[in-house]
């Protein structure tokens, strides 16, 4: 009986130790409240707090996608829901893994899928892993994703990434009032994933970069592996895929649309690469990117939106909510989207030299 009793008591031990082990975790955790690491935080821990099968659409994809669509602007032009639910360098893996929690949450009609990313297989770095990771609750997923090999991850990044109060259990000296308010609720993103930008660095390369040929642009492997089990768990799950590439002069061409296109319509999905209708979008490679073509700041964005929300609404004939009582979040969402927006022109005015 006393045996019993002392391997009872250490199984309780262990427990209590784990349970606090884990309820303590959020809080050594780094909030990154700073207005450029903070919005990591904001774009993926956003995406959990919307109600529950709300959105139409969720957009994956890496920092084209959190810097160059704006939902709002598409929820104001044409009434539907959607997401970025994005990251910075996410590859086709971290599309995939967070493409499996999208449906634990949502059920989207069309999933957008911005192909960038199809043309490396290098993993993201560790530090941009727990960009991703560290905001996502615990799920199998998760840990699928972070121990999948693909990410070339050492044994002690898994461990810190499933474990992270291992890495930042050093912290207790410098925690803040943030780190304990902010440790157990999801943060609530009024703009929906994606980050405002300001300034104008103009893109002074070749105009007619959609004529460049580069033969060693070649979609990978491992990114068709990760494409093929996106595509088959839409259809698992009888979701619209459609991919898109926004138009980025510094990294896209010819070729890259070519062999795009080409799988594309061999796995009979949509492709609709937006570089090839700049013209029509007007786009001004002087006042329309913040970082001489790499990513689009807000007017950029905007214009690519309104682009991209016409053909979802003409292509997947999706709903608009803007009468729907349910949706009164979203009229109040656009309400501070248009203030900030307001307020970055000003700034820019103020500033003058590199005013958009």
């Amino acid at each position: 009986m006393k045996k019993l009793a002392i391997i009872t008591k250490t199984i309780l031990f262990l427990l209590i130790g784990i349970i606090l082990f884990f309820l303590i975790t959020p809080i050594f955790i780094p909030k990154m409240v700073n207005e450029k690491l903070g919005f990591y935080r904001a774009i993926i821990q956003g995406f959990y707090a919307e109600p529950k099968n709300s959105l139409d659409v969720v957009i994956l994809g890496d920092s084209s996608v959190y810097k160059g669509i704006s939902p709002i602007k598409m929820w104001e032009e044409y009434g539907f829901t959607s997401y970025n639910f994005a990251s910075p360098s996410q590859k086709m893996w971290d599309n995939y893994y967070c493409l499996k929690e999208v449906i634990k949450y949502q059920k989207p009609k069309v999933i957008v899928l911005n192909i960038d990313q199809a043309f490396t297989e290098e993993p993201m770095v560790e530090m941009r892993q727990r960009f991703l990771y560290n905001n996502m609750p615990d799920s199998i997923n998760k840990v699928k994703a972070i121990m999948d090999p693909v990410q070339k991850n050492k044994k002690k990044d898994i461990a810190t990434l499933l474990f992270p109060m291992i890495r930042f259990h050093g912290r207790w000296s410098e925690l803040k009032d943030e780190d304990f308010l902010l440790a157990y609720s999801n943060y609530y993103y009024a703009f929906k994933g994606y980050q405002m930008t300001k300034g104008a660095k103009p893109y002074d390369g070749n105009k007619n970069y959609m004529q460049k040929e580069n033969k060693k642009n070649k979609i990978g492997p491992k990114a068709k592996e990760y494409l093929t089990k996106m595509i088959e768990t839409c259809r698992e799950n009888k979701i619209q895929l459609l991919f898109i590439e926004t138009p980025a002069p510094k990294t896209w061409n010819k070729t890259k649309h070519r062999e795009m296109k080409k799988w594309a319509i061999q796995n009979n999905i949509p492709f609709f690469d937006m570089n090839l209708v700049t013209k029509d979008l007007q786009m001004d490679w002087n006042k329309d990117t913040t970082d001489k073509g790499y990513h689009m700041n807000i007017l950029g964005a905007e214009k690519i939106s309104k682009c991209l929300g016409n053909y979802l609404k003409s292509q997947y004939q999706l709903p608009n909510h803007k009468e729907d009582a349910n949706y009164e979040q979203w009229e109040k969402d656009t309400q501070e989207y248009e203030f900030k927006k307001q307020e970055l022109y000003q700034e820019i005015k103020k500033k003058g030299k590199n005013a958009i």
